[in-house]
């Protein structure tokens, strides 16, 4: 795609994360409300590094965690993407969606998530794809069933260092 453009849906585009892409995500790391299952609020260290690594994986893989833009208006409303599981070389990827809370419960999450599996499977070809969710985030918790997402086990997660639900998907043509 060009542009920049990672993903298309109906309504939303995923552009490749890039370097000027840093402060909307320096905002979304220090809001308590969009970090709140994700180990919270982060300070600039953890935040720089974590950027950075989003930025290598981009560059190495041709994927990464972009910035979300509502089509019609132009409007910067969260980040989405996929990643390697730990950011560590695996045939692992995660699924991940941040918005900022304004932009909750309007169907977008789900829109995105769809639109990545898609791209998961049809793109990248990818045996199945994970969700790594915090059992107390109800919404995403029981959300992830509706979208085909089997609970794996429950397991820590070492980038956040706490246990977390591992939901996984199996590309229609994988025996399981």
């Amino acid at each position: 795609m060009s542009d920049g453009v990672f993903l298309e849906t109906p309504r939303l585009i995923i552009k490749n994360i890039e370097s000027k892409h840093f402060d909307f995500y320096r905002a979304q790391q220090k809001d308590p409300q969009v970090m709140e299952f994700f180990g919270g609020a982060r300070g600039d260290e953890k935040i720089k590094t974590v950027f950075d690594m989003l930025l290598q994986h981009q560059k190495e893989y041709g994927f990464s965690v972009g910035p979300v833009f509502i089509k019609e208006t132009g409007e910067l409303i969260g980040r989405a993407g996929l990643v390697h599981l730990d950011f560590k070389d695996t045939p692992d990827v995660e699924l991940a969606c941040f918005l900022m809370p304004n932009y909750w419960r309007k169907g977008f999450a789900r829109e995105i998530i769809e639109g990545l599996i898609d791209y998961s499977f049809n793109v990248l070809k990818l045996p199945r794809i994970f969700a790594t969710v915090d059992p107390a985030n109800a919404v995403v918790y029981e959300g992830a069933p509706k979208l085909g997402m089997t609970l794996e086990k429950i397991a820590t997660y070492e980038t956040l260092n706490k246990p977390v639900a591992f939901y996984v998907k199996y590309r229609d043509d994988i025996k399981q």
